[in-house]
């Protein structure tokens, strides 16, 4: 059953003012349980604007405690994943007292084949409203813009915040520092799963030309021109490597891209289809500091996926904080026991 929203401003537990909400696209979904029937996590369809721009995604929120510390999700493209991380890892997360808020992306099809993968929602799905965040072309450079819309929007109600994104939804995570002056010093971790934050070249060589791989994602995507957005892909990849940039809103001076109090931590599956290890190794050396791992875990077709990353790996990742340390770590499968 689809929850209207409260007007009073309990609903989302009072984070997120009115003036950046969409409250056409606002609603309660069914509340997450546990084995036993409990309650865990309230569970919220939102739609966020700020700048100008929108995105919508689903809010999780810890149902029995008050969180600190928030988590933004950013998938990678066509933006398959969510489902993945939202069925696997969330309830940990939110168990562990984290509000988690996982990011669609704008332009998202609701009404096309296999569209519950992306949007994973149903209850959006049955809404008029057939693209999600905005009724529009979109461009790499607007989904590029999607997690500054959650970390100015929500990161001010939080003490800690914390970004994961899978793929694309690395750099992307990545990109959005820029775009959120006042909000990064509470940043204290970002977490690249399988992150394309190589840049061109390190695309794996089983991985389809570039462009052509667009021409698919505007399937799922309303998205523009796929050489258009191929190449603002790569210069939106190359701009993390810049020592610093202008920051563009409302302030003066500079930023590094990725800043020093920052734990950066690079996810790799050992033989990905999609990415060659040498993206992320080239931003690991660009930073000289981090943890660089080599999963050896996942398995065939889908290494890219990650999907036997454990959730309990995930947690312990999001805890450390050691963003001057500088290592390299390889994760192997256990061996069986010998009877």
């Amino acid at each position: 059953m689809v929850r209207e929203i409260d007007r009073g401003g309990e609903f989302h537990g009072g984070l997120i003012e009115k003036a950046y909400l969409d409250e056409k696209l606002c609603f309660g979904l069914p509340a997450e349980r546990d084995t036993e029937g409990h309650e865990v996590a309230n569970v919220e369809w939102l739609k966020l604007e700020w700048g100008g721009q929108r995105v919508e995604g689903k809010l999780y929120r810890p149902a029995d405690k008050n969180t600190d510390s928030l988590i933004i999700w950013t998938p990678g493209l066509p933006g398959d994943g969510t489902t993945w991380f939202e069925e696997k890892h969330v309830p940990a997360l939110v168990a562990e007292g984290y509000t988690v808020m996982a990011l669609r992306h704008r332009g998202t099809r609701t009404k096309t084949e296999k569209a519950e993968n992306y949007v994973h929602c149903p209850e959006r799905q049955a809404k008029p409203a057939e693209t999600l965040g905005e009724d529009r072309v979109v461009s790499m450079d607007d989904l590029a813009f999607e997690p500054a819309i959650a970390l100015n929007v929500l990161g001010p109600k939080f003490f800690t915040v914390k970004l994961i994104g899978h793929s694309a939804g690395a750099p992307f995570s990545l990109h959005s520092l820029r775009h959120a002056p006042t909000v990064v010093g509470k940043i204290t971790n970002i977490v690249s799963l399988a992150g394309a934050v190589g840049g061109e070249g390190h695309f794996a060589d089983s991985f389809p030309p570039f462009e052509e791989y667009m021409k698919y994602c505007q399937t799922r995507i309303n998205i523009g021109d796929p050489k258009a957005n191929m190449e603002a892909f790569y210069r939106i990849v190359e701009e993390i490597y810049q020592r610093e940039i202008e920051i563009p809103v409302r302030a003066r001076g500079k930023l590094p891209e990725i800043p020093e109090h920052i734990m950066m931590t690079l996810v790799h599956g050992e033989g990905d289809e999609y990415l060659k290890a040498s993206g992320e190794e080239r931003l690991f050396t660009h930073l000289n500091r981090g943890l660089n791992i080599n999963d050896k875990t996942q398995f065939e077709p889908e290494i890219h996926d990650l999907k036997n990353l454990r959730p309990e790996t995930l947690l312990r990742l999001l805890a450390m904080h050691y963003p001057k340390a500088k290592h390299r770590a390889t994760v192997s499968a256990r061996e069986p026991r010998q009877k």
